[in-house]
């Protein structure tokens, strides 16, 4: 085979991922299950403010199913108010009810860490899939809950081995 050759097999193969992905993410979209988002959307932490409760974001978490994501919960971590959502995709997330007042409670989320491959994470799309169901579970519990988006300053660790 001919260098020429190679490359047209190789640009083929990759035209063939890019589809393939393209029509994942449209297929996710129109299912609902993600929306769209900017590229670094897992450097935001997301506040919530809704009328419900702690105890009604676990009861509504722990009966969703979360196997799409590859992803367990954890609640009440050391004895707080924080769920710990972990990927098998290798990345972590934190809801943690941080004040409430007036009968409106605040929500912080964000996603704690991630391996990156290629420059972005593992498998990010899982991640939209999360947020897209924390989201829709306040709008759900609460319909007029209000949701704010802050960039995180963030220090990394490089590693040579």
């Amino acid at each position: 085979m001919s260098g020429t050759g190679a490359i047209i097999i190789s640009i083929a193969i990759i035209a063939v991922i890019a589809w393939a992905s393209i029509k994942s993410k449209k297929r996710l979209r129109e299912e609902g299950k993600i929306i769209e988002r900017e590229a670094q959307f897992y450097k935001n932490r997301v506040l919530f403010n809704t009328t419900a409760t702690y105890p009604a974001v676990v009861d509504k978490m722990s009966r969703t199913d979360y196997s799409d994501i590859r992803a367990n919960i954890q609640t009440n971590v050391d004895g707080n108010a924080l769920i710990l959502i972990r990927s098998a995709y290798e990345w972590e997330a934190t809801l943690a009810h941080i004040d409430e007042q007036d009968g409106k409670n605040d929500f912080d989320f964000h996603f704690t860490s991630w391996k990156t491959e290629n420059g972005r994470p593992k498998n990010d799309i899982s991640m939209n899939m999360l947020l897209t169901s924390i989201e829709k579970m306040f709008y759900e519990l609460d319909p007029q809950a209000t949701m704010e988006m802050h960039k995180m300053q963030f220090s990394t660790k490089t590693s040579f081995f």
